[in-house]
């Protein structure tokens, strides 16, 4: 850990950090839960669940990371405007695919990872 300003800090920066990150990935989570939802009522869900499964890309986080890094390249950028927000999910979703699911996750209570 780097030297901090105040260092008296340290105990309460290393007790929050696990839930920072969990709270990161539950609004993360409950954003992009809205995109999905016409997805899932559509019946689409299932096919696209098997093609990344053939891609070899099935955690969630995953995808987000590459649907946002695709729309922010591709589309945002170029366009020269709107892509700041797009480029916060970049940030938060290629951590969350980095990290996994952290200390509060599913994947600690059931002890396995995906």
């Amino acid at each position: 850990m780097p030297k901090l300003i105040f260092p008296q800090l340290r105990g309460l920066y290393e007790a929050l950090e696990p839930l920072a990150y969990t709270v990161l990935r539950v609004l993360a989570a409950a954003m992009m839960m809205q995109f999905g939802m016409g997805k899932v009522l559509s019946g689409d869900v299932a096919r696209d669940i098997e093609h990344m499964r053939n891609l070899g890309l099935a955690p969630a986080a995953v995808m987000l990371f590459v649907l946002v890094t695709v729309m922010l390249f591709a589309v945002l950028i170029p366009r020269g405007d709107g892509y700041q927000l797009g480029a916060v999910w970049f940030g938060a979703f290629a951590l969350i695919a980095a990290r996994g699911g952290g200390k509060y996750s599913l994947d600690r209570l059931i002890g396995r990872e995906f």
